[in-house]
């Protein structure tokens, strides 16, 4: 494997201050705004989407970073806020996240790093609030690596026995495919591993592409949607690929990542698949398409601003980089809830097999930041990928609708308020 330096990409961050005001109201409702833009959580993705409830006890989640640190005082920050919003029980606390340092890095936090502690934040937060009582491991390297290094950081979550594993750093697939062994590993241990997809529609690198692993068949790749939530409730109201005008991702170029391998042939569960193209400058939609290549994103998640605590303060931080780590605590508990390990591998065959289990986002296109993109349609597309996960109907097709032989379903209580204290009205359960 090669020893040429090459340096991670990660999608620039939008990270947006917010004020007391935010906060205040935010322990009086139950969900966080700036201004008409309803900030989201991970809990409360949980409910939008019905995934099954469970504090992710006894699985072990990582994540991947190049640079940065993290501050654990933010972590305890965001949860106290979501305990007194109700989004989180009282008696649920923020869990001790292990740090894992490789290839001589530091893991300083920092708030000028290019984004990486801001990544490395977001990424914790997303996954401790949606599995707090997960073994939690992030593995930083530093931010310019050789391959054989970088390869070293997948490597070791492998060999730690992580469940779930998900990183929202990529490479350009010109590097070759030098986490193949690794990540098959991964595949014959049941590990997944996702990756996201991008924020800058069919552009990766100034150019029309996909990221690096996330276009390898033995990884998810995540894509994203903005999704807008019933404030008294949390339920799915909307959900759309294209960034919403009042959100601080609305800014030229924003979109979800998607597109074709030069690197992989389309694997048995993408073939018979078909696209189109579609041209933000001469606005024609192409001719359907068979699919040859492997196509990304396999799904998606919300790409919305969220409400969480970082550097000190109460910001606001979106992306794929969050709807990715999102997922993976969604796969954490549905191994918490079932007991049974799926590869990436088996869990992509599963979703394509099953587009019913998926909110499908049918209109648009992912012409952002270049103009050669793709069209969203029924069914799978490059863009959103097969949709947004119906959390309940994917559990009902892991386990067939019945515990495994000889296991007991867990037993799943909802949240209760401590005396005198009032809870909005939510149906959000650990």
């Amino acid at each position: 494997m090669s020893d040429t330096l090459v340096t991670p990409i990660l999608p620039d961050l939008v990270i947006e201050s917010l004020d007391q005001s935010v906060l205040d109201a935010a322990h009086q409702t139950g969900y966080y705004s700036a201004g008409s833009t309803i900030l989201v959580t991970p809990p409360q993705i949980a409910t939008a989407y019905n995934i099954p409830a469970s504090t992710g006890a006894g699985i072990k989640v990582g994540i991947i970073s190049f640079g940065g640190g993290f501050l654990q005082s933010d972590l305890n920050s965001t949860f106290s806020s979501f305990h007194t919003a109700g989004l989180i029980p009282n008696t649920v606390p923020a869990p001790t996240i292990n740090k894992i340092l490789l290839n001589g890095a530091t893991g300083v936090f920092s708030a000028s790093d290019g984004g990486a502690s801001g990544e490395n934040t977001l990424d914790v937060y997303c996954v401790a609030t949606m599995v707090p009582a997960a073994t939690i491991n992030i593995y930083i390297s530093t931010s310019s690596v050789t391959l054989s290094s970088a390869n070293a950081v997948w490597a070791q979550a492998v060999s730690d026995g992580c469940d779930i594993i998900t990183s929202s750093w990529s490479f350009g697939e010109g590097n070759g495919d030098f986490l193949a062994t690794t990540l098959q590993t991964a595949s014959t241990n049941n590990i997944a591993v996702l990756n996201a997809s991008g924020d800058y529609g069919s552009e990766y690198s100034v150019s029309e592409a996909v990221p690096y692993p996330t276009s390898s068949p033995y990884v998810i790749g995540v894509g994203g949607t903005f999704l807008g939530l019933n404030t008294s409730t949390n339920a799915r109201l909307t959900e759309t690929y294209e960034s919403p005008t009042t959100d601080a991702l609305a800014q030229s170029g924003v979109g979800s990542g998607g597109g074709f391998s030069t690197l992989f042939s389309a694997s048995s569960w993408q073939t018979g698949l078909q696209y189109q193209t579609y041209n933000s400058s001469t606005h024609v939609t192409g001719s359907l398409t068979s699919v040859s290549m492997r196509g990304i994103p396999d799904i998606s998640a919300p790409m919305n601003q969220y409400a969480l605590y970082y550097n000190g303060s109460l910001t606001s931080i979106g992306g794929t980089s969050a709807g990715t780590p999102a997922m993976a605590g969604m796969l954490a508990r549905f191994k918490a809830l079932t007991g049974q390990a799926l590869s990436s591998y088996a869990y992509n065959k599963l979703f394509y097999a099953n587009p019913s289990a998926f909110y499908d986002i049918t209109t648009g296109n992912n012409a952002t930041a270049i103009a050669n993109g793709y069209a969203a349609r029924v069914g799978w597309d490059p863009v959103t990928g097969m949709g947004t996960p119906i959390g309940m109907s994917l559990l009902n097709l892991i386990i067939g609708n019945r515990p495994v032989q000889g296991q007991a379903w867990p037993r799943v209580f909802g949240i209760r308020p401590s005396k005198g204290q009032t809870y909005p009205r939510t149906k959000m359960r650990f």
